[in-house]
């Protein structure tokens, strides 16, 4: 599966292909992304930042990964701050989100970012499917949507 994704310089954008690996996890499981400059279409040893994002309904930021002087710094979102996990360097770490959640399902994007240049390049993208129970209100319904590992799913109503 690919998508597009882009970089910007001296604001132009230009388009970029990447390649999409889709994971499938159960709801209280852990998921692992390998974030790499090694898979950037640009590759340019002069990223000073790794940015994780989420996106789903709107984009969110999962973690920033930095370097200050010869300190490595990660920033993570306050709603991923205890169930993160990072492992390597800035320009090879894995990330590992435990107790992932309904919620958490969608795309996750790895970016390398020079400032210097102000260039940000996508270098992996995740699409993150969770199997679950979902509440859904509607006025006087409550109704709990589960994903089946076969990919069906099941409705329940009640008043």
């Amino acid at each position: 599966m690919c998508c597009g994704v882009w970089f910007t310089s001296n604001q132009t954008v230009f388009p970029l292909v990447t390649e999409n690996a889709v994971l499938f996890r159960d709801s209280g499981e852990s998921v692992t992304l390998q974030c790499s400059t090694a898979e950037c279409p640009n590759r340019n040893e002069n990223f000073m930042g790794l940015y994780l994002n989420h996106i789903f309904e709107k984009p969110e930021k999962v973690l920033y990964y930095y370097q200050k002087e010869s300190n490595e710094m990660v920033t993570p979102s306050e709603k991923f701050k205890n169930r993160i996990k990072t492992n390597g360097s800035l320009k090879n770490n894995t990330i590992t989100i435990s107790n992932v959640t309904i919620e958490d399902a969608g795309l996750y994007e790895c970016s390398y970012r020079n400032v210097l240049e102000d260039i940000k390049v996508t270098c992996k993208v995740y699409t993150l499917f969770v199997r679950g129970k979902v509440p859904l209100f509607s006025f006087k319904y409550f109704a709990h949507c589960s994903f089946l590992k076969g990919g069906s799913t099941e409705v329940e109503r009640s008043l």
